[in-house]
């Protein structure tokens, strides 16, 4: 394995990992947010919004590095891989609106990232399980958990 492919690997992983610390801490330090009736987005507005922009950083990042590390043979998935991480950086660029106040242009530009990161977040899950070898990154992939 290359020293290239190695940091690829280590950075993504540590990026991977910092994105669900990042998130974990949220749900600790903001007991009062109502997860059922509110996106993920919304705990930027909080006290402790700079964590959910290196969520999405660090997701970004990580997305960015698996993507560089898929066979030459896979560029429409690797493409697809790169469309998700941009829209996730995008959400950090642009924060979402409060469910109660009109759509600004920055809320509307955070909507329009995030419809286009999951849609290529999707197509690449569905590109990659049609040809799945059933393995632990296959079955990973597929439920949207990165290893």
């Amino acid at each position: 394995m290359s020293t290239r492919v190695r940091t690829t690997r280590i950075v993504g992983l540590a990026a991977l990992a910092g994105s669900a610390l990042a998130i974990t801490t949220l749900h600790v330090v903001e007991p009062g947010f109502p997860p059922l009736s509110a996106t993920v987005s919304e705990y930027a507005l909080s006290p402790h919004g700079w964590l959910m922009n290196m969520f999405f950083i660090m997701l970004a990042l990580g997305s960015a590095c698996l993507a560089a590390l898929q066979p030459p043979d896979r560029s429409v998935r690797q493409g697809l891989l790169a469309a998700w991480s941009a829209g996730t950086l995008a959400c950090a660029a642009f924060p979402t609106d409060p469910g109660s106040v009109p759509t600004t242009v920055p809320g509307y530009m955070h909507s329009v990232a995030a419809m286009l990161a999951f849609t290529a977040l999707f197509a690449c899950q569905v590109m990659h399980a049609s040809r799945a070898e059933f393995r632990v990154a296959s079955i990973a992939t597929m439920s949207g958990v990165v290893v």
